[in-house]
């Protein structure tokens, strides 16, 4: 009794058809079909897979060579092509280079926007139940701005159970300010940039400390967290907790 015919490596007929050529395909697949059923006949199935395996690994730089050079002439033809069209019609290629373009550079500036969008505050662990009070005018200016009333936070807190924590923020103008250290002369820094601000911030948006406690920074009127580059600016390498800084005043000019 003649046994039944053994069926081909799935993955292996999958790969053999990518590497055939289309007219060739089904003539090459039927050698290979009729090669691996007499060597499993008369050899064994283990020994007929592996040398239809062995087919495909040294047929793989040829079909890799043949495709890498298709590829590349047919991306020479089509360069060919183009330029020609360029020279033969060049104000319709100019405008449609120039329509390409600007099509390109608005979808990256979209791209760009959006996305900035979408990272604004994400640094924050609270990121979804912070929320910003702005204000618009609905007179003849239509503005909208990101600044309210101090009392508007107060006001909100008190009215709107759902809101747990309120940070006003103040921006500070250009500002002097001076450091006396107990031997030398003050030092004197113009610093442009901070608020005056509530001590809720501290928890609202996941400021890290070095030194200090968190929960104490700004319990005084007159406290003041620094950064660690400004703490090194006006004490060096010095403990910062403690020290005093004095306000001289605006800028002058500003």
């Amino acid at each position: 009794m003649r046994n039944r015919p053994l069926n081909l490596p799935k993955l292996g007929e999958w790969v053999l058809r990518r590497m055939l050529l289309y007219e060739e395909r089904e003539e090459k697949l039927g050698d290979f079909e009729e090669s691996f059923q007499y060597l499993a006949e008369k050899s064994g199935s283990t020994r007929a897979r592996l040398w239809y395996w062995q087919q495909i690994f040294l047929a793989s730089p040829v079909f890799i060579s043949n495709l890498f050079y298709w590829s590349t002439e047919m991306l020479r033809n089509y360069l060919k092509i183009a330029l020609r069209n360029i020279q033969k019609q060049k104000l319709n290629s100019l405008l449609n280079i120039i329509g390409l373009a600007v099509g390109i550079a608005c979808c990256l500036l979209i791209t760009f926007h959006v996305r900035n969008e979408l990272s604004y505050d994400r640094q924050f662990q609270k990121a979804d139940r912070i929320f910003r009070l702005t204000e618009e005018d609905l007179e003849e200016s239509h503005r909208h701005m990101a600044c309210v009333s101090p009392v508007h936070g107060l006001l909100i807190q008190d009215s709107i159970p759902e809101i747990e924590q309120v940070a006003r923020l103040f921006y500070m103008q250009s500002m002097v300010l001076s450091y006396l250290p107990q031997a030398g002369e003050p030092k004197r820094f113009e610093e442009d940039g901070g608020f005056f601000a509530d001590p809720t911030v501290i928890n609202m948006f996941d400021l890290n400390f070095i030194q200090g406690d968190p929960q104490r920074a700004l319990e005084d009127v007159d406290s003041i967290i620094m950064t660690a580059s400004m703490a090194e600016k006006y004490f060096g390498e010095g403990y910062p907790l403690g020290k005093t800084i004095t306000v001289i005043g605006p800028i002058p000019g500003n």
